[in-house]
């Protein structure tokens, strides 16, 4: 039709020209390891690829390996190159694609493995540098209701020891609730590092702000209550604890 000319392919044929494509994909992938890793448009270009060529011609098993390769790509470049932010950009992009597997019984066994083994890689390598929790900022106003991005957010905090970063993190959030106002997770967070801040640096506040500070916390669990109301018996628990803001 239209003087198009259609091939059939022999299923060894396909085979042989998905390996090829393979092939050019780890030469590509090596390109960009020689490329400045700032320079965001191969970023781009490579998820480009990725996306509207390679995924849609291969099975989850392939497309798991070849994110995989990436996150290994990744995780040499970090090495070198720790505050860049178009890596780190990279890297939460792939492990929001790995497809479900290794088996229908088991469908979240590869992204479990990767979020356990990217805990772990962001315990040791990132820092409390704003930069950085500029990306993990990003990825929550992209989709507020990912846990692992609050995951995330939870390890930048750490043991919440910097009031000037829990400050800064609890007003970002709180004008993300304003825009999101029945997010679970801005909620939970608030709940959270409010606590944390008055543990750690209960010194720094008078009676009164404190007792704000605990209203709004006693408030936004009981507004937990209704928009989660699966877990509508521990969140009234938590606020009836005399030990909320002593643990």
């Amino acid at each position: 039709q239209h003087g198009v000319k259609f091939v059939k392919y022999s299923r060894e044929a396909l085979a042989a020209k998905k390996e090829r494509e393979l092939v050019k994909l780890k030469e590509y992938q090596s390109l960009t390891a020689e490329v400045n890793p700032e320079f965001y448009t191969i970023w781009n270009y490579r998820r480009n690829i990725l996306t509207g060529g390679v995924f849609p011609k291969s099975s989850p098993a392939q497309t798991n390996e070849i994110l995989s390769n990436d996150l290994s790509l990744t995780t040499t470049l970090l090495k070198q190159h720790p505050k860049v932010y178009w890596i780190w950009n990279h890297r939460y992009w792939c492990l929001r694609q790995v497809p479900d597997g290794p088996t229908e019984a088991d469908p979240h066994g590869w992204r479990q493995a990767y979020w356990n083994k990217e805990l772990f890689v962001v315990e040791r390598m990132l820092d409390a540098d704003p930069r950085n929790f500029e990306l993990v900022k990003n990825a929550m106003y992209t989709d507020p209701n990912d846990q692992s991005v609050w995951i995330y957010h939870r390890w930048l905090i750490g043991s919440g020891e910097d009031k000037d970063v829990l400050d800064r993190e609890i007003a970002s959030i709180r004008e993300l609730l304003e825009e999101q106002p029945d997010s679970k997770w801005c909620m939970e967070s608030l709940v959270f590092y409010q606590r944390l801040l008055l543990r750690k640096h209960e010194s720094a506040f008078t009676g009164e702000i404190r007792s704000g500070i605990e209203r709004d916390c006693l408030e936004l669990l009981n507004k937990l209550q209704e928009v989660d109301p699966d877990r509508k018996q521990r969140y009234a628990d938590l606020g009836a604890s005399s030990a909320l803001f002593d643990e």
